[in-house]
Order: structure tokens, then sequence, then C-alpha cells
């Protein structure tokens, strides 16, 4: 038994394949099913560009941002900069340039860190939760 090739036509009237528009913008397979399962248009379907974080957000001192745009700007990363604006959005804070903006976290090599770690129950620095175990 042979592989069938699925085919597909397109608005122009074209017919094509997956690995026939991946010869032509070299994208990963998934993304051109996924544009196929969207759209028919050839336009569409043969573009070579990906578009990612293109939602602009406006920070309440008027500016208007893109999570690239402040990875561009700050060197943050894109995925602590996304969880920065669902934080506010869960929480109803409001979108200000500190907090969205702001500087990460230390270093969690730090030594205060490290000491606040040691502090709660896992390390259970004092003793406190073996009372617990001993029920």
């Amino acid at each position: 038994m042979g592989c069938t090739t699925i085919r597909y036509k397109l608005d122009d009237g074209t017919i094509t394949s997956v690995q026939e528009v991946r010869a032509v913008n070299g994208l990963n397979i998934k993304t051109i099913r996924s544009r196929l399962n969207k759209s028919r248009d050839p336009a569409y379907i043969y573009s070579k560009i990906v578009t990612r974080n293109q939602n602009k957000y406006t920070l309440t001192d008027g500016q208007e941002l893109s999570i690239s745009d402040i990875h561009e700007m700050t060197g943050i990363c894109k995925s602590t900069i996304s969880a920065r604006f669902h934080a506010c959005k869960v929480r109803g804070y409001e979108l200000t340039p500190e907090r969205i903006l702001g500087e990460i976290a230390p270093d969690c090599g730090s030594a205060e860190l490290k000491e606040r770690i040691e502090d709660r129950m896992y390390q259970d620095r004092n003793g406190f939760w073996a009372l617990f175990n001993k029920i």
C-alpha cells in the first residue's frame, strides 16, 4: 500500500500539496497544513512570513508596543513579557511602563534569595514541620 498525497485546490484554481508549498516557502509542514486549513488564498499559503506577537498593547503613558518591540528595546525574554501582560490582565492591574518594562527579578543565585528559599517549609531548616511528621 502506498501513501497518498493530499492535494488542495486554491482560490486561483491551482492544485497543490503540502510538499509543493514547502518547496516554495521552506516553512514547517505543520505551519503549511495550518494555513491550508484556514484559507485557500495563494498569497497567504505561499507567504514566507510567519507573524507572532504582533498584538499592540497600549501602556498607561500612551505607548503602543508589541511583545517583539519590547523585546528589542529591553532585551527581556518574550515569554517573560507575555507573562507580565497576562498577569496584568488576570489581576486587573494597569499596564504601567514600570510593570511591563521593568527590570528582571534578582539573580536566582543571590544569597538573600537562597536564604528565603531555605526558610520555607520544604527545607525545614528550623525543624517546624518535623513536629507534624511525628504524628
